[in-house]
C-alpha cells in the first residue's frame, strides 16, 4: 500500500494500512526532514507491521521544484528498511499541470537515478508510459516505456559496482 507523501504523517491512515500486514511504500513528505521519516516509521512498527518500504522524492524550496538531497538517502537508510528513489515524480514542477510539457524536467531524470543509485538505494521507482505525452497522470515526468531498457543499463552497472565496494 502506498502512502502518498503529502499524507505521511497522518496518522490514521498510516496506522490502519499498517493494520491490514501489506507491505507499506511510506513516501517521503516533501516538507519533512528526512531524519522525521522515522516518525511515521513508528506508527507502522507500532501495530506489528515491518514490511516498510521508504521512497524518496525530493523536497519542494517554493520555486516549483523538486530538489534531491542525496543526503536524504543516508537518513532514510537509518530508519533500517529499504529505500526507493521515485526518480521520476523527483523532476515534476508543482503548479504546472502534468499534462503541459513544461510541468517536468526529463532532462535531469538520467543523472538523478544514476547519482540515487551511487548512493546505495535499495530499488528506482520510475512511472512509464508508451506515449508519455498521453498518459492521464503525471503526463511531464513520464519516462517513455520504449526507452525503458536502455535507460535502466547503466543503472545496473552502477549498482553493480556500488555493491561490490560497499562489501
Amino acid at each position: 500500500l502506498q502512502i502518498p507523501a503529502y499524507l505521511c504523517m497522518q496518522t490514521t491512515l498510516v496506522v490502519e494500512a499498517a493494520k491490514t500486514g501489506k507491505v507499506v511504500n511510506l513516501k517521503h513528505g516533501q516538507f519533512l526532514a528526512p531524519e522525521n521519516m522515522i516518525k511515521p516509521v513508528h506508527k507502522i512498527e507500532s501495530v506489528g507491521n515491518h514490511d516498510i518500504l521508504l521512497t524518496e522524492r525530493g523536497y519542494t524550496f517554493g520555486y516549483n521544484d523538486l530538489i534531491v538531497d542525496p543526503r536524504s538517502f543516508y537518513h532514510l537508510q537509518e530508519c533500517g528498511y529499504p529505500v526507493i528513489f521515485d526518480v521520476t515524480h523527483a523532476i515534476r514542477k508543482y503548479g504546472i499541470p502534468s499534462a503541459d510539457p513544461s510541468g517536468g524536467a526529463r532532462q535531469y531524470l538520467d543523472v538523478l537515478a544514476r547519482a540515487g543509485v551511487a548512493s546505495g538505494v535499495d530499488g528506482i521507482f520510475i512511472e512509464a508510459h508508451p506515449c508519455p505525452s498521453e498518459a492521464l497522470c503525471d503526463a511531464a515526468s513520464q519516462y517513455d516505456l520504449n526507452e525503458l531498457e536502455e535507460f535502466i543499463k547503466p543503472l545496473i552497472e552502477i549498482h553493480d559496482l556500488e555493491v561490490k565496494y560497499r562489501k
